[in-house]
Formats: C-alpha cells, sequence, structure tokens
C-alpha cells in the first residue's frame, strides 16, 4: 500500500458494508477495496451509512501512524 494514500469510504451493494476505497483510482467496471473485496462501480453507493468493513479500518488504522506527524516518545525513568 503506498504511503500516504488517501482513502474514500463508500458502502459495496454486495454486502452493504462500507469498505475503504483508493481516492485517486479512476473508475473501472470493478474496483477494489483496501480489504479486496471487489464490486462493480455501479454497485457503490456514496453514503457512510451501514456497517463498516472491519478489514478496511484495520487495515487502514495500522497505516495512521505513517500519516502523522513524529512527535518525541514521553519516558518514565
Amino acid at each position: 500500500m503506498p504511503e500516504h494514500r488517501a482513502w474514500r469510504w463508500l458502502r459495496s451493494g454486495y454486502d452493504d458494508r462500507v469498505h475503504a476505497f483508493p481516492a485517486d483510482e479512476r473508475p473501472a467496471s470493478f474496483v477494489e477495496a483496501v480489504c479486496a473485496h471487489t464490486v462493480p462501480f455501479g454497485k457503490l453507493t456514496r453514503s457512510h451509512t451501514g456497517a463498516r468493513c472491519l478489514s478496511c479500518l484495520l487495515i487502514v488504522g495500522d497505516h495512521l501512524p505513517d500519516r502523522l506527524p513524529a512527535r518525541p516518545v514521553d519516558t518514565v525513568d
């Protein structure tokens, strides 16, 4: 997965779950979410209503530290 990638959260008409799709991906007949869920472009809905895909949440969440500025870590002596 490329660093600092932006995601578009869209609902799949196949499983009625909201998945993370690459925001920079050009529409094609099928698009693939970060979790490898594929869906025809025409079956996507711009909606945040519905359950989120747990796999998408975990994969995108794992890369959040890469997107945030580095901060010094507090140490306890």
